[in-house]
């Protein structure tokens, strides 16, 4: 199941034997897409949460559309291409209803902050953007 877990719990719980569904054949990038999605647009994420499915669904759009990234999509949009494909952020943005900036922001979090480490601060009084934002830059400044 991609999506729709909680609405199925709960008509479970109502003791319903049949629930009205939508099924669609995707393929394993377009799946995670769909469920980082339905995550960033219908539930209340913290800011760790976020920034772990932003992240996520950047690495499957990019393998479903690796011309998208470093701007190769932009050159071609300004080319005239048909085909050409959204950059990851103008997508997400306008699929989530977000700003390109915020998508960008939690991109980079959930990128370069170690699953383990958002993992420790979901759900605390540091999971904040800003918090995430100062491990970030700490994490980086290590690797150098």
């Amino acid at each position: 199941m991609i999506a729709g877990l909680i609405r199925l719990r709960a008509v479970q719980s109502l003791g319903w034997d049949e629930v009205p569904a939508t099924i669609v054949d995707l393929g394993e990038q377009e799946r995670i897409i769909a469920e980082c999605d339905e995550n960033l647009c219908g539930t209340k994420l913290t800011a760790a949460e976020q920034a772990t499915f932003t992240a996520k669904r950047k690495a499957a759009y990019l393998a479903l559309h690796p011309e998208t990234a470093a701007g190769v999509s932009g050159g071609k949009a300004r080319q005239g291409s048909a085909n050409a494909k959204s950059a990851f952020a103008d997508d997400q943005a306008d699929k989530t209803g977000v700003s390109k900036r915020t998508v960008q922001a939690n991109a980079s979090r959930g990128e370069k902050i170690t699953p383990a480490a958002l993992g420790l601060v979901r759900g605390t009084a540091l999971d904040t953007g800003a918090f995430l934002d100062r491990l970030k830059r700490a994490a980086w400044q290590g690797r150098a």
